[in-house]
Order: C-alpha cells, then sequence, then structure tokens
C-alpha cells in the first residue's frame, strides 16, 4: 500500500468516525435540520468504497461534518467539561472487535455507504426523506457504541429495508423529473 492510499484510507476512518459524532448530536438534538442530513448524505456518499476521493475532498469533508455538529450541539464546541457523546469516534474500535462484531459493523457501514449512494442522488433530484434520514444517524450511532451482535443485528436488517425504501424514493423521484414536460424551445421568428 502505498502512503498516498493509507493516507487516504486514514483520513476515510477519521470522516467515518467524525460522522458518527454527528449522529449522535443529531439523534437528540432540536437543531437538525435538511442541512444537516444533506451533510451527512454527501460525506457518506463520497466516503464510499466506490468513491474516489482525494485528501482534500476528504479533509474538506471532515470540516463540514464537524461545522454542521457544532451548529446542531453548539455547546460542545466549547464545553469545559465534554462527555464524549458527541466526540468522533475511533474506527480502529470496530478493527480491533471480536470478529462476530467487526463483520456486523462492517456490513452496516457499507450498507449505509450504498443507501448513500441512492440517498445522494435522490437529493439531487430533490428528494429527502425523514424516515431515511434518522436512520443514517441511528445506524452511524449505532456502530459507534459497543453492542453485542444480537443488538447489532437488527439494524443490519433494518438497513436492507431503508435501500429498498430509498431505491423506491429515487425511482418514483427519477420518473417524476423526466416525465415533466420540459419548457418549449422558444421558435425563431419567421419573415
Amino acid at each position: 500500500m502505498d502512503t498516498n492510499t493509507f493516507n487516504t484510507t486514514t483520513l476515510q476512518d477519521e470522516l467515518t468516525g467524525a460522522l458518527v459524532g454527528l449522529a449522535r448530536a443529531a439523534d437528540t438534538a432540536p437543531a437538525v435540520s435538511d442541512a444537516t442530513w444533506r451533510v451527512m448524505i454527501e460525506a457518506l456518499a463520497a466516503n464510499s468504497p466506490a468513491a474516489a476521493c482525494n485528501e482534500a475532498e476528504i479533509l474538506s469533508l471532515i470540516d463540514r461534518v464537524h461545522a454542521e455538529k457544532f451548529k446542531v450541539v453548539p455547546d460542545c464546541a466549547i464545553c469545559a467539561s465534554p462527555c464524549g457523546r458527541t466526540a468522533d469516534y475511533n474506527i480502529a474500535n470496530i478493527w480491533n472487535a471480536p470478529e462476530d462484531i467487526r463483520s456486523l459493523k462492517v456490513l452496516i457501514l457499507l450498507g449505509v455507504h450504498g443507501l448513500a449512494g441512492y440517498a445522494h442522488r435522490a437529493l439531487a433530484l430533490g428528494v429527502l426523506d425523514n424516515e431515511v434520514n434518522r436512520f443514517f444517524a441511528e445506524a452511524l450511532a449505532t456502530i459507534g457504541e459497543e453492542l453485542s451482535p444480537e443488538y447489532l443485528q437488527p439494524t443490519l436488517l433494518k438497513t436492507g429495508e431503508m435501500v429498498c425504501k430509498c431505491k423506491v424514493l429515487l425511482d418514483k423521484a427519477s420518473a417524476e423529473t423526466s416525465s415533466s414536460p420540459s419548457p418549449a424551445a422558444p421558435t425563431q421568428p419567421t419573415q
């Protein structure tokens, strides 16, 4: 593995850890908005194993995720006694977990990245779904918890359900976009 690949992989883990922190903040904060979900979806889609982001793009996304987290929970940025609830998650905890837990968390992460790909395309068509958005926060927060396989399995199953739901939303948004009439082409004056 060359140095650039190593640095990018390390930064991708850092971005995922920042997303877990944002998800924890979004879990109960009243200041969550569509902007929060956009940042989360865009960062997840860009951080997918299939995406080809460079280091600068990943660093920019980490900054955006942190900025959004501090909009959602502004007191956390200046807290004198941080509780750690919204802190970035150390992804090494996944890689160092027992095999069954590591496997489930990795499958959830891969599913969330796939879901984010569909949600990102739907977002480009102007569609956001609150249930799907809330699931991103739920799944990422679950990844950041030390849970047994029995508690992780329902999240993995729900990931598949949300992928199906998001595909339906995307199909509907695509159909509506392609069936909407285009503006008439301007006509040339006749002489």
